[in-house]
């Protein structure tokens, strides 16, 4: 398939005419010789093909380099208004269920490659580092974990959220609990304590579900009323080896934010803003249309996972969008780069690439087979001019200066053709000659087996 085989294959198809036949007849030599050029243009073809078959997509990328990173700054939760940071994380929490900001897209964060759902009440999110030169993020190794646990109780009055009171058993005893807002039936109400005694970055939350009935175009089950008690803890932040490893060992200092902050995040689906009169505790109602609800009856641990997640979601909302809380720049071992990822359509490429061997072989194929119909011991001009001898010895002595096209014009109407004449007898080679018609060449796909001579 190289250029002067191409050029040769050209040449032979342009002046290879058959004897007799209109113009727009080709030969069979010109026909052989039009599906050389179009068997090299098909390998071409392909070859391009494949150039549709991979692009390169832009890949988050941690390059083992020195240099400055922008990272979420934790303590900024709290602002020198405290009810209003309150109120702040409980809106971001709900952000956190579907959005789409300036620092990321997710249709849930729940779908997010930085959250982690170990579902018995912890959750995890992962930290995303931003290239403090451009927009190129990754997800870091560096995680919060929340922590919830619930245990339920049976309500005993105001089971379908109507009033401003639910009442509750609480061991052998009951207990009342007033509501700041009723959440009606198949709502949610939390009540979520400022000054926790459950650790130092615990907030002790409390929830009320209320009874719902399904309706005949509800997704959403009958839904028993009742009363969780829970505390959910907020980790500082820590660092594992690899991602969802979940290393205990704390990252670097400089990483970490205060109790305080932590506990502001613990109770994020709980707080308003708004103090409740004679009382320590903030209340938050979401009602059964609220995108904050229980479609089945949930467990305990599913009622921790819920309030932990809620918490991630706060976190992951304000890791990813301007302007929650403030960015700090940080020196780091690990930048995230705008790196070229090759991506490739495997299906295709592969039947590409297992094409383009199969049509060379099978061009070699042929090759060897039209092959085995010659005998010529290297392609030099005294082995080739020996080949044409016995037809060249009809110019007797002239023509030396003469072009191929010249001495073809010399032998008009000369009929000739490659091949070989048997020998006269037994132990007599045969001939491989160029012949000319009526000399008894035999025109055979291959030579027969024996002797032959020159």
């Amino acid at each position: 398939m190289k250029c002067d085989s191409l050029s040769n294959v050209i040449h032979l198809l342009l002046e290879a005419r058959g004897r007799g036949k209109a113009w727009w007849q080709p030969s069979k030599t010109q026909t052989y010789a039009g599906l050389w050029p179009l068997t090299n243009l098909l390998a071409t073809l392909i070859v391009n093909l494949f150039g549709l078959v991979y692009n390169f997509e832009v890949s988050r990328a941690m390059v083992l380099t020195n240099g400055q990173i922008e990272v979420s700054d934790l303590t900024t939760v709290l602002t020198d208004n405290y009810q209003a940071s309150l109120s702040a994380i409980q809106s971001w929490g709900i952000k956190g269920y579907g959005f789409d900001g300036q620092r990321g897209i997710w249709a849930n964060i729940q779908d997010a490659e930085e959250y982690e759902s170990l579902f018995n009440g912890t959750t995890l999110y992962y930290l995303t580092d931003w290239n403090h030169y451009s927009d190129a993020k990754g997800v870091s190794l560096r995680y919060v974990r929340a922590d919830a646990s619930c245990r339920a109780h049976e309500v005993q009055e105001n089971r379908n959220g109507t009033l401003n009171y639910v009442v509750y058993t609480d061991g052998e005893q009951q207990t009342k609990q007033s509501l700041q807002t009723p959440p009606g039936p198949g709502g949610l109400a939390f009540i979520t304590n400022t000054n926790s005694t459950c650790g130092p970055r615990c907030t002790s939350i409390s929830a009320f579900l209320a009874q719902s009935l399904p309706t005949s175009n509800s997704k959403v089950s009958a839904i028993t009323p009742r009363f969780f008690t829970c505390t959910n803890t907020v980790s500082n932040t820590h660092l594992s080896r690899t991602v969802h490893t979940f290393g205990r060992a704390l990252a670097d200092e400089k990483y970490h934010f205060p109790d305080l902050q932590a506990r502001m995040l613990a109770g994020a689906i709980g707080w308003s803003g708004t103090t409740f009169p004679g009382t320590t505790s903030q209340h938050q109602t979401y009602p059964r249309t609220s995108i904050v609800n229980f479609e089945t009856m949930p467990t305990e641990e599913e009622m921790a996972d819920f309030i932990s997640s809620f918490t991630t979601k706060a976190i992951a909302a304000g890791d990813s969008m301007d302007p929650f809380w403030a960015w700090k720049v940080v020196d780091a071992e690990k930048v995230p780069v705008t790196t070229p990822a090759l991506v490739v359509s495997w299906r295709y490429a592969a039947a590409l690439l297992g094409f383009i061997p199969l049509l060379h072989f099978c061009t070699l194929m042929i090759v060897v087979i039209w092959a085995n119909k010659a005998v010529i011991k290297d392609d030099s001009g005294l082995a080739g001019g020996k080949v044409y001898y016995s037809l060249l010895k009809r110019l007797e002595g002239r023509g030396c200066m003469l072009t191929a096209d010249e001495i073809v014009e010399q032998m008009p109407d000369l009929r000739v053709a490659y091949g070989f004449v048997p020998g006269t007898g037994p132990g007599d080679p045969g001939r491989i000659d160029v012949f000319e018609e009526g000399e008894g060449v035999i025109l055979e796909r291959a030579f027969r087996e024996g002797w032959y001579d020159g």
